[in-house]
């Protein structure tokens, strides 16, 4: 009673983000666990520093995977910061008002937020996006920070310079023709998403 169809959907929308962030954050937390791992396991192992492509001074590959770190701890941090703002209630109305509700408009969006387990905002957000926006805008800067970690793989992992590889296994990057290869099939996923986030992050901006 007082909620509009549109309240139902953006409230749904959030329960539904929520769950995937659940999700998101044990993935993204195992990541920065094995990346740790893996810094302090090569800390010491000489890398040829690049620039351009080409090489400059020395460095480790401890740096550079201590490197991919920073960036998933910065994203996680920025995961948890935005999740008070996008796992809030959203309940208006017909028109954002809560007329129909009377007196008993706060006393029942209080209800319901805490039935739900979401924050209650100060005001109905349905024509505000910026939440929902906030939190594309976070997937594209992870998508990109994954693609930068794929590219760097994939250029590691050529023929020439052979110094990182994805691991070998059934149907991970061989070739049928050619069982010398070890393709970056991985980082190939990694660089595809990242190329598609930026126009989706952008038709969001958009929306709002």
């Amino acid at each position: 009673l007082g909620a509009t169809s549109q309240d139902a959907m953006d409230t749904g929308l959030v329960l539904q983000l929520r769950a995937a962030i659940e999700l998101l954050e044990a993935d993204l937390a195992s990541l920065a666990a094995r990346l740790a791992e893996q810094a302090e396991r090569h800390a010491a192992v000489l890398l040829a520093g690049r620039t351009w492509l080409q090489h400059a001074t020395p460095v480790t590959l401890g740096m550079k995977i201590a490197g991919w770190l920073g960036a998933i701890t910065r994203h996680r941090q920025r995961l948890a910061e935005l999740k008070p703002r996008l796992l809030s209630l959203q309940f208006g109305g017909a028109s954002g008002s809560l007329a129909a509700l009377g007196e008993h408009a706060w006393p029942v969006a209080e209800a319901l937020a805490d039935e739900l387990g979401l924050s209650l905002p100060e005001q109905p957000w349905h024509t505000q996006r910026d939440r929902l926006v906030e939190f594309a805008a976070l997937l594209g800067m992870l998508a990109g920070s994954l693609g930068k970690l794929g590219r760097d793989l994939s250029l590691l992992m050529q023929t020439e310079a052979g110094e990182v590889f994805e691991p070998a296994a059934p149907g991970k990057g061989g070739s049928s023709t050619m069982p010398h290869k070890r393709n970056p099939v991985g980082a190939a996923v990694l660089i595809g998403a990242a190329t598609r986030a930026p126009g989706l992050v952008a038709t969001m901006l958009v929306a709002m």
